[in-house]
């Protein structure tokens, strides 16, 4: 007998492991409230952005995280494919992206259902209910363990169909479909929070109002946590009615995944103090300025720039809105490489708006400074107050002597007649010198009229790329360009103009409508030839104390680049525009004095009502559709 069972035991052993493994897994069910406490405790205070949309093309998804870190966020919000497997795929993404920076994710799902689901129009209801299923075993199953999944928000804003009541039928679906959804996580036995962002509207915070409310809160009840949305910070109490209504359907953690819009009051200063009365986790709306064009209001367009943002946390070249918030935003301490002082001590916002004081500017272009003097001395007309000149880099390197002295003579005479200079350092003619030689030569002339009040700016290189298509020569010219010149602590702002154009506009595109909130329009549009690019013009914008275009092309097309570097949230210059007609002209100074641009116009003779022109009161209206 001893002999027959030893011989067997490992058979018996092998036996009942299989049958284990044979028996299905069990789901979980809600967690307690003394669960999700536990959780929350764990975890730490939730501090996250929505959806990582790049600045420009070219920006890497880590770029944004590790920018997304260094504001002091810690979670990213953003929503994945109805495709499972495209799902999947996406998740990782982020979690590759994320991982250096200890970012932890919170995806949004997106069953595949439409609207006629909802309505009751599907006539295999039950098919598609088994997609859904499907979809949601997939997603969650395969992140069920992860702990750099931290939740998950199982739908977006349920009924976001209307207000109404005959939507009601739709939203009551909707949340029938939350609770479904819920369920479906739960079988899959996550170690995250399930949860659904049920509380975004304002008329549901009474559950005994009517059937939708009292379903609101049913559905909620079986949440593992609380999750609103709250775009309505500065309005007082409304977030504390909130939070009280959630609380009644369980005393369990809540976040807060969608918030800040400034112009309504619900900045940071405000939405941050309302949410630490109730230890509130938070996912801010958007990091970057951004193709969706959130910086303004729903319904409102980028293509004019208006103040202050509406959604982001950054400018395109990553500088706050406000300091402010971003001090707001971190808890801690911790140290960054240096950039280099072509970004470090690049001007503020606040500084190069106020050197605008001398505006507006209205100037003509000339290609030497010979023209330029014999201007000025023939003085043909006074519609202008300022000059754009090319400085001939070959004549200093001749005789730098007499190069000084003609650019002296040139603004003596600027200074007579109360006339500012702008001048060009380099073009593509002169980029095949060495790097460290050009920005010497940039270094000496700056050097030498750093306090001069003459000097409206200094374009260091007009059109990098118009000629050349070595783009990485490029780059680092510009940049060691701006580097060199940083250190002749120029009381002017430093600028570059690159070279960059929009697509024709066809006859019937409605380019403002185009840039109108949530439309994913800007950078698309651009075009470039030579060694420019996406990649070297975002370099030159974010290196410049005010951003500089061309404008060669009509006004609406013009006017679309003049609206792309407003993004950035300085002062435009136009350092060279050539008008298409006497109508396209005034087009265009209409678009300058509603946008405070400085411009230099490059036409033979003055085109449009120059005489009258003037910067227009800058007033916003942040009502939709206005």
């Amino acid at each position: 007998m001893e002999t027959y069972i030893a011989k067997n035991t490992g058979r018996i052993i092998l036996f009942l492991l299989l049958a284990v493994s044979l028996v299905p897994s069990h789901g979980r069910k809600q967690w307690s409230e003394k669960q999700a406490w536990k959780w929350y405790e764990k975890t730490g205070v939730i501090k996250g952005f929505n959806q990582p949309e790049r600045p420009y093309p070219g920006m890497s998804l880590e770029e944004m995280l590790k920018k997304a870190h260094e504001a002091g966020l810690n979670s990213v919000r953003f929503w994945i494919s109805s495709n499972a497997d495209d799902a999947v795929k996406g998740i990782n993404n982020m979690k590759a992206a994320a991982k250096p920076y200890n970012i932890t994710l919170s995806p949004v799902l997106v069953v595949p259902v439409n609207k006629d689901y909802l309505e009751d129009k599907v006539k295999d209801k039950e098919a598609v209910r088994m997609k859904m299923r499907e979809y949601v075993h997939k997603v969650v199953g395969t992140f069920a363990k992860d702990k750099q999944v931290i939740l998950w928000d199982i739908r977006n804003e349920p009924g976001q169909f209307g207000f109404d009541v005959a939507a009601n039928k739709v939203c009551l679906q909707d949340l029938q479909l939350v609770s479904d959804i819920a369920d479906w996580c739960y079988e899959e036995n996550p170690i995250q929070p399930i949860t659904s962002s049920i509380y975004w509207r304002g008329d549901i915070l009474d559950e005994n109002k009517n059937d939708l409310s009292r379903r609101c809160f049913e559905v909620e009840q079986k949440m593992d946590l609380h999750n609103f949305h709250d775009y309505a910070c500065g309005k007082r109490g409304y977030t504390d009615q909130l939070v009280s209504t959630m609380m009644r359907a369980g005393h369990r953690p809540t976040i807060c995944t969608e918030c800040l819009t400034r112009v309504n009051g619900s900045g940071l200063g405000r939405t941050l103090p309302e949410f630490s009365k109730y230890n509130v986790g938070f996912y801010v709306w958007g990091l970057y300025a951004n193709d969706a064009n959130w910086e303004v209001s729903w319904g409102r367009s980028t293509y004019h720039p208006y103040e202050p943002p509406f959604h982001d946390l950054l400018y395109p070249d990553g500088q706050p809105y406000d300091w402010r918030d971003i001090d707001m935003l971190r808890s801690y301490q911790y140290g960054q490489s240096d950039p280099g002082v072509e970004y470090t001590d690049r001007w503020t916002p606040a500084r190069a708006w106020r050197w605008m004081a001398l505006g507006p500017v209205k100037g003509k272009v000339f290609h030497n400074v010979e023209n330029a003097i014999s201007w000025i001395n023939d003085e043909p007309n006074k519609e202008y107050n300022s000059l754009k000149v090319f400085l001939q880099y070959e004549d200093y390197r001749k005789n730098a002597k007499d190069f000084f002295v003609r650019l002296d003579s040139l603004l003596k005479l600027a200074k007579g007649k109360y006339i500012t200079v702008l001048p060009t350092l380099l073009t593509d003619e002169n980029a095949f010198y060495p790097a460290d030689e050009l920005a010497k030569y940039e270094k000496a002339v700056i050097d030498r009229y750093y306090m001069n009040k003459v000097i409206q700016a200094w374009d260091l290189y007009y059109h990098p790329g118009e000629t050349l298509k070595d783009g990485q020569l490029l780059s680092r010219l510009v940049r060691r360009l701006f580097q060199e010149c940083r250190y002749a602590f120029a009381n002017q702002p430093l600028t570059a103009t690159p070279y960059v154009g929009v697509k024709p506009f066809k006859k019937d595109f409605d380019y403002v409508g185009a840039l109108v909130h949530g439309r994913r329009n800007g950078w698309n549009m651009l075009q470039y030839e030579g060694g420019a690019s996406d990649s070297l013009t975002y370099q030159i914008w974010s290196m410049s104390d005010v951003l500089s275009f061309s404008a060669r092309q009509p006004a609406a097309e013009s006017g679309w680049l003049m609206s792309l570097a407003f993004r950035f949230g300085r002062p435009v210059f136009c350092t060279e525009w050539q008008p298409q007609s006497e109508e396209d002209a005034n087009k265009m100074l209409g678009y300058f004095g509603d946008s405070h641009i400085f411009w230099y116009q490059s036409s033979k003779e003055p085109m449009g009502n120059i005489g009258s022109f003037r910067f227009q009161p800058i007033t916003t209206s942040h009502v939709a559709g206005n």
